[in-house]
């Protein structure tokens, strides 16, 4: 994956930077036993196989912010989308009202995103 406006080690100025993180679908592993700390789990190889991808102490807001860490890779594939279809609807050369393939795009785009924010904020 490459991230938009970083300073990029010998490109000279901003552009996409590659960057690493563990992609795929994460999330909070719920089998702890009580007084344990929560993990957020990622796939790793292949079905039934995981490894913690963040651990974080047991405190007040810790089920919070483990759903937002546990949603981080949906919500940056949102923001990317959301991004580049911006990009892309703003720099229309030709005039053109914008499509039904534009507007199912749109909305697919907007669903996506407002699935990843529900699964941050609990509701999913």
């Amino acid at each position: 994956d490459r991230v938009r406006g970083q300073l990029c080690a010998g490109d000279g100025g901003e552009g996409w930077c590659a960057v690493s993180y563990t992609p795929g679908q994460w999330w909070i592993d719920d089998r702890r036993p009580k007084g344990e700390r929560l993990q957020i789990q990622a796939a790793h190889r292949g079905p039934g196989s995981s490894y913690c991808v963040a651990s974080l102490n047991i405190y007040e807001d810790q089920d919070a912010n483990a759903r937002l860490i546990a949603a981080a890779p949906e919500l940056l594939e949102a923001l990317k989308n959301m991004g580049d279809w911006l990009s892309y609807a703003l720099n229309k050369t030709d005039g053109a009202e914008p499509t039904a393939e534009d507007y199912r795009t749109c909305e697919s785009i907007a669903a996506a995103a407002r699935a990843a924010v529900d699964k941050a904020e609990g509701r999913s």
